[in-house]
């Protein structure tokens, strides 16, 4: 009996069970568990062993070694049975079987489950055993020993940790109060808060090490509970005592000059101090997912979570800010001058991109100083490209660029939904009329000139009595300054596009920019709506542009994707006039086949005379060759999408369509006329394989004249699922369990 106790103690002592933390002192309670329960088995009644290994079975069902140890030590018990009188090494066998099984649960269950478990299994098999030795009493004046230590050492926790709670509470106030007051750009509140969180977390730490907590650090439970205070503690009072020191020289607000422009010493000299924050939130998020351990209980754990979730909420916007101080110094010519073409598209003329390019310009960073240059006219820059004899492979563009021949109509470069493409664009043709290499190029379209003219305030340009705003740029730049004749001498149509463009870069360049929080809380909108873009010829800083969705890739690698171009056929405005709504149904099966259709209902909603021939393309011809008649509008409508299109139809009848690969994203195209005042459908039938697991959708964002609306409906393993009107103004992502 003894040996098989011994035998069993040396087993506990390699259990993975911790109660304290402390190595030592977990390898005697295990060894001192193990060792106890077969010696109490071997003095139990038998019925008490079946009690013992069907409560260790039940409980460790969900491992494979636990419910092993209970099977056996179960059997031993029946076993038992054929001996018919009860004897003491069955019982001592049974006792070490099931406390191998006890120590070695499952440790993802719900706190104090193995703990519970175990107390209820012991509590008749010792009762038994007691009855059953010579002399209880003094077995009872041992455990009442160990009661009396216990409660002492937990009345010392008790106090301990009512102490630590308060100061906690104290620091996480304050701490939040920091960051509240730092985000208003109050950096001397942002100190003072961060001050008194750091004091407060720090009488927390010094707590757990007073001589009254000492005691409970050797008992099992209440150790891990101290530990992951102290931890806790200690991450709050180091971030507290950063945010303090770096809220001083965190004044992203002092990064511009007056005369415009942005001060490169400050931002290198604030890079290192952003990736310091960066870097103390990363910390914290490790020490924190180390406290986990299953001897706590849920009000703890409950906080950590909570700690450990704003620290999560946080530190990628650190993270983010710090590499963006990294990068920025290159991109704003610390090294060298950059120039970078800038786009402005008007989807009022659509291409797949948003729109037709109405204004080029360049905008040059030399040493932190920002220059905005407009280049005239589209088809005076069309010229220059074809006297500079810069041309493009055709075979190296994806459909529909060929067929809009870039090299010779620069206000086509934007018609393609990939992005990355246009840039390279800008970078092999741009240097026709910048007379230099093109470091990037910027996209944007009225929506983001909107934006700026909110930073910048109105401005005035030729043709317009009140001064433009941003409240009613939107509406001028799309439909009213087409509204009039505006020609020059030469027959070119005046776009006040580039006039608008000009005027706020213009502002924005030779004036004190705003602080950067401001700047994005207006610009972030259009970034995720995919109406601001930027890339780089340098490849440093495209993961970072990647990241704020400066530079979106066209396929965002989720199960499924959507993204519903569309390029004017007719060289007329009438996109400003189309309304677009997207209706997705699709089924998916277990093994990730799915079938479905995506719906689009195309709403013209320009009237049916009264806008001048500009707008509406008087003159164009049908195949037949009779004008087609005013305000009717014809679109090439191009779905790009993971699955195949097996059929298309236009109310109701089936149409040809064309498909190519492009990004990784099918891309299907068919052409669509849509007559003034009415609405048109158009069905992509689709089909195709998603793989198994997890279904998610991105709907991704065009940047046309309007804001489409997405309804779906998905029958998907994991259960229905329904969208109802979403606004597709950023990635609208749809999963199972959204």
């Amino acid at each position: 009996m003894y040996g098989i106790a011994l035998a069993s103690a040396v087993a506990g002592a390699f259990a993975a069970g911790a109660p304290t933390g402390l190595t030592a002192l977990d390898v005697g309670y295990r060894s001192l568990l193990a060792a106890l329960i077969p010696l109490a088995a071997a003095r139990a009644k038998r019925w008490t062993w079946f009690v013992l290994a069907g409560i260790a079975g039940t409980v460790g069902s969900d491992s494979p070694v636990a419910l092993g140890l209970s099977a056996l030590g179960l059997g031993a018990a029946f076993g038992s049975l054929r001996v018919g009188r009860r004897q003491r090494e069955y019982g001592a066998i049974v006792g070490a079987l099931v406390a191998q099984a006890l120590l070695r649960l499952p440790t993802d269950l719900p706190f104090a489950t193995p703990t519970i478990a175990t107390i209820v299994a012991l509590v008749p098999l010792l009762s038994s055993a007691l009855g059953n030795v010579r002399r209880p009493s003094r077995y009872l004046w041992v455990a009442f020993a160990v009661a009396l230590v216990v409660g002492v050492a937990g009345a010392g926790f008790v106090v301990g940790m009512l102490a630590i709670e308060s100061h906690a509470q104290d620091g996480v106030a304050a701490s939040r109060d920091g960051l509240d007051a730092a985000r208003r750009g109050e950096d001397a509140a942002s100190i003072a808060a961060f001050t008194v969180a750091d004091r407060a977390f720090d009488a927390a730490t010094r707590t757990t090490d007073n001589w009254w907590m000492a005691p409970a650090r050797a008992l099992p439970v209440l150790a891990p509970h101290i530990d992951a205070i102290r931890d806790v503690a200690a991450q709050g009072q180091a971030l507290a005592g950063l945010g303090a020191d770096q809220a001083a020289v965190l004044d992203i607000r002092g990064l511009s000059r007056a005369d415009g422009g942005l001060d490169l010493d400050s931002i290198t000299a604030l890079g290192p101090r952003a990736l310091a924050v960066a870097d103390a939130l990363d910390e914290a998020a490790l020490v924190l997912a180390d406290t986990d351990s299953p001897w706590l209980v849920t009000p703890v754990t409950d906080r950590i979570t909570s700690f450990a979730t704003e620290i999560a909420d946080v530190a990628p916007t650190a993270r983010l800010a710090a590499d963006a101080l990294t990068v920025a110094p290159a991109l704003l010519g610390a090294d060298e001058a950059q120039t970078y073409v800038t786009l402005v598209g008007n989807p009022a003329e659509a291409r797949e991109l948003g729109g037709f390019v109405g204004s080029v310009g360049v905008l040059t960073a030399d040493d932190g100083d920002l220059d905005f240059t407009s280049l005239g006219s589209i088809s005076g820059l069309n010229r220059q490209i074809e006297d500079a004899g810069l041309t493009i492979d055709d075979a190296e563009l994806p459909p529909p660029l060929p067929a809009s021949s870039p090299d010779r109509f620069v206000q086509n470069w934007a018609n393609t939904a990939d992005f990355s493409v246009v840039g390279e664009i800008g970078r092999r043709l741009g240097p026709a009329f910048t007379a230099s290499d093109v470091d990037g190029v910027l996209y944007l379209d009225p929506y983001a000139i909107a934006a700026l003219l909110e930073i910048t305030g109105p401005v005035t340009i030729e043709g317009r009595d009140e001064p433009l705003a941003g409240d009613d740029a939107v509406d001028y730049l799309l439909r009213e300054q087409y509204l009039t004749d505006d020609f020059d001498d030469d027959g070119e149509r005046k776009d006040r596009l580039r006039d608008a463009a000009d005027e706020a870069f213009t502002q924005l360049t030779s004036s004190s920019l705003p602080d950067p929080r401001t700047f994005a809380a207006r610009l972030s909108p259009l970034v995720r709506a995919r109406r601001l873009l930027f890339t780089t010829s340098s490849t440093d800083a495209h993961e970072l542009l990647k990241r704020v969705g400066l530079r979106p890739s066209l396929d965002l690698g989720a199960a499924d994707q959507i993204v519903v171009a569309q390029e004017n056929l007719r060289a007329n405005k009438l996109d400003a006039y189309l309304e677009r709504t997207l209706t997705y149904d699709l089924t998916v099966d277990e093994d990730g086949s799915a079938t479905g259709s995506l719906t689009v209902d195309l709403v013209n909603t320009a009237p049916a005379d009264g806008l001048s021939a500009y707008v509406t393309g008087d003159g164009s011809l049908d195949r037949a060759g009779a004008p087609l008649p005013e305000a009717l509008h014809r679109i090439s409508l191009d779905l790009y999408s993971r699955l195949d299109v097996d059929r298309v139809t236009i109310d109701g009848d089936t149409v040809g369509s064309s498909s190519n690969l492009v990004g990784g994203l099918v891309r299907t195209a068919t052409r669509v006329d849509i007559p003034a005042g009415s609405t048109v459908r158009v069905v992509f039938e689709v089909s195709g394989d998603l793989g198994r697991g997890d279904y998610a959708l991105d709907v991704v964002p065009n940047g046309t004249a309007g804001i489409d609306t997405f309804i779906g409906s998905f029958r998907l393993p994991a259960g229905a699922l329904t969208i109802d009107a979403g606004a597709v103004d950023r990635v609208l992502r749809v999963d199972h369990g959204a």
